[in-house]
């Protein structure tokens, strides 16, 4: 009887010293490094965004209920970037949800600004966001300003042929028309192929407002 209590005390120890030593391995195989966690999230965003254009722009190790560490990436997800219709995500690949990218902010969608809907004035905090704002009547009316966009569009061979690109300018502008000097906007410039010159425009960060435009020689 002592024997066969021995026998099993021995069988339940060398099972628990089997799983405590294969689960430390385990652990220690799923751990991520910064580089490791940051590729796979990649790997996991261009599966899931085809074709899209992605822009890891924060990584940061947290720390879940059970007192573990795991990575969250963020990254920007683009269709049709540097046109003048770009549809802008933000979106959340967390290693604690098995790195499956989660769509947490819709920045721009169906040529609109999604913050600025239905308000007169919003701060413009990505270039898709300041690529859209000179085209939306609500924030940019003026009927010259519009029609200068709607012939330089024409002068392409339509909206699909222009290309848009912007540039945030935190501290100082000076603008090649006029010599004024602006701080915190966006320049915003519209070209095509063979162009011979492009559509530039200054933009208010914090209205999206358009200060001025001019045609700049390529």
């Amino acid at each position: 009887m002592d024997k066969w209590v021995i026998a099993a005390a021995l069988l339940i120890a060398i099972i628990a010293v089997y799983y405590l030593v294969g689960s430390n391995i385990l652990n220690r195989e799923m751990q991520f490094t910064q580089e490791r966690a940051t590729a796979f999230a990649l790997q996991e965003l261009n599966y899931r965004y085809s074709g899209a254009s992605i822009e890891i722009f924060d990584v940061r190790n947290t720390s879940t209920v059970a007192g573990t560490s795991s990575w969250l990436i963020k990254a920007n997800v683009a269709y049709g970037k540097n046109t003048l219709c770009p549809n802008l995500t933000v979106v959340d690949v967390d290693q604690a949800f098995n790195f499956v990218p989660r769509e947490k902010d819709m920045i721009t969608s169906g040529c609109r600004v999604m913050g600025c809907v239905s308000l007169s004035a919003c701060s413009v905090n990505y270039p898709e966001e300041a690529i859209l704002l000179p085209l939306d009547m609500t924030h940019n009316p003026d009927q010259q300003l519009q029609t200068t966009i709607s012939s330089f569009e024409s002068e392409a061979g339509g909206v699909s042929s222009v290309r848009a690109t912007a540039t945030r300018y935190a501290d100082k502008y000076t603008s090649s028309r006029t010599n004024m000097t602006y701080s915190d906007v966006w320049l915003v410039s519209y070209s095509f192929e063979e162009a011979p010159s492009s559509l530039d425009m200054v933009l208010n960060k914090s209205n999206g407002v358009v200060l001025e435009y001019y045609r700049k020689l390529l």
